[in-house]
C-alpha cells in the first residue's frame, strides 16, 4: 500500500495533497494551513494536529493495518478533487462572490470610479 504522508508544521493551499488525491493515494497529513480543509479527517485521510508526532505515528499504523479503509477514503479524495475542489467549482464560487458584490455595490450612473472607500451597501 503507498500513502501519502505530509508531516508540515506549515502550509498554505498544499498543491501535494491535492495531487495526492488525484492520483488516489491515501493521505496520512498535518493540519496545517488548508490541509485539514481540503483532506478531510475521517472522510478523504486521516489528519493529524502539527507536531503529534505519536498520532502522526498512530494515523500511519491505522492507514497502514486497513487497506480497503485506506482505499475508500483514497477514493472519496478522488471525487472531492474532481467535484467540489474542481477548477470549474472553485470558479463558479468566485463567480458567485463577483455576483453578489456586484448585487451589493450597483454601478454608479455617472459612470465616475468610486474610490472603495465611498462604497456602501
Amino acid at each position: 500500500l503507498d500513502l501519502f504522508v505530509q508531516s508540515s508544521d506549515y502550509e498554505g493551499t498544499p498543491n501535494a495533497v491535492l495531487e495526492a488525491m488525484a492520483f488516489e493515494n491515501p493521505i496520512v497529513a498535518t493540519a496545517a494551513g488548508g490541509t485539514a480543509e481540503i483532506a478531510r479527517d475521517g472522510q478523504e485521510a486521516w489528519i493529524v494536529p502539527c507536531g503529534d508526532a505519536a498520532g502522526l505515528e498512530a494515523a500511519l499504523r491505522a492507514a497502514l493495518a486497513d487497506p480497503a479503509r485506506a482505499r475508500r477514503r483514497a477514493d472519496a479524495a478522488r471525487r472531492r478533487v474532481e467535484g467540489d475542489l474542481s477548477f470549474q467549482a472553485r470558479m463558479a464560487r468566485v463567480e458567485t462572490i463577483y455576483e453578489e458584490l456586484v448585487a451589493t455595490f450597483p454601478p454608479v450612473a455617472s459612470g465616475r470610479r468610486v474610490p472603495a472607500s465611498e462604497m456602501r451597501p
